[in-house]
């Protein structure tokens, strides 16, 4: 499986309080579209590739980060590099009017990322691609719509973290339909709401929940019902599991969670 981060513009996490979604695993690629390129330098993370119209950062800036001695600036605590060669990184300019939205290209770009990777290693050609958006929250309504439209295509990041919560995507058609939520407290609320998709039945759409005060194998989400501000039955665990059986969901946390979701035992 290869982990791509993408990190997009408008309002994201405290690094604090993202950092662990993040630094769990390793990053394959990092992608920076505009102005996240501002807040992937916030995370400390130095991206392979930069893409959008450059309305919102100057490519120019973009263009003289590269050229400057980094390994001045990013180092661990052993003195070691913490991004890859300065010749590892590209800079993708599109015109202010396009078709798609600077997130959009930088979630295609992630696919073009693994379909190269599979194509020089033949054996791995059932490599999953497994995404992360970090921003895009707060600001312009219309973009923060545009983001949770998303979800209805089949370009939709697998996690998406915004400034207070992290939204996780469960799809009964793939390997990642399955979340185990740990680390949660007396008051973590726990949202979930129904994607509707040509893919399924609306009147199958079926999921399933261990632990939560309010089952969700009982909402009726053809009638167009959520599952808002559920919590946890027995606190004392601070976990609970849910599983998609038909249907693709999207699963509110909060940012201090610890999840992991199926079939991989993606740990974040």
């Amino acid at each position: 499986m290869y982990k791509v981060v993408i990190f997009t513009g408008g309002e994201a996490p405290e690094t604090f309080k993202g950092n662990h979604w993040l630094n769990s695993s390793s990053n394959d690629c990092i992608i920076a579209a505009d102005s996240g390129f501002e807040n992937c330098l916030t995370f400390d993370k130095v991206p392979n590739l930069v893409i959008g119209d450059f309305d919102s950062t100057s490519q120019k800036k973009v263009e003289e980060f590269f050229t400057k001695d980094l390994s001045k600036d990013f180092r661990d605590e052993d003195g070691e590099d913490l991004f890859l060669p300065k010749t590892d990184y590209k800079i993708l300019s599109w015109p202010k009017d396009k078709d798609y939205t600077d997130t959009e290209l930088a979630l295609m770009e992630a696919k073009n990322y693994v379909a190269a990777q599979c194509a020089s290693n033949c054996f791995n050609t059932k490599t999953k691609l497994f995404t992360i958006l970090v921003g895009g929250d707060g600001g312009r309504l219309d973009h923060l719509f545009g983001i949770l439209n998303l979800y209805k295509t089949e370009n939709y990041p697998n996690v998406w973290l915004g400034k207070e919560q992290g939204i996780i995507c469960l799809d009964s058609k793939t390997d990642f339909h399955t979340l185990e939520i740990s680390n949660l407290q007396k008051d973590s609320v726990i949202s979930v709401f129904p994607i509707f998709t040509n893919g399924f039945e609306k009147s199958k759409y079926q999921i399933e929940s261990e632990n939560l005060k309010w089952d969700l194998s009982l909402v009726n989400w053809e009638e167009n019902q959520l599952s808002l501000s559920n919590r946890l039955e027995n606190q004392e665990t601070k976990t609970c599991k849910i599983s998609a059986k038909s249907g693709r969901f999207i699963v509110f946390v909060p940012l201090y969670a610890l999840v992991n979701i199926d079939k991989y035992k993606t740990k974040l």
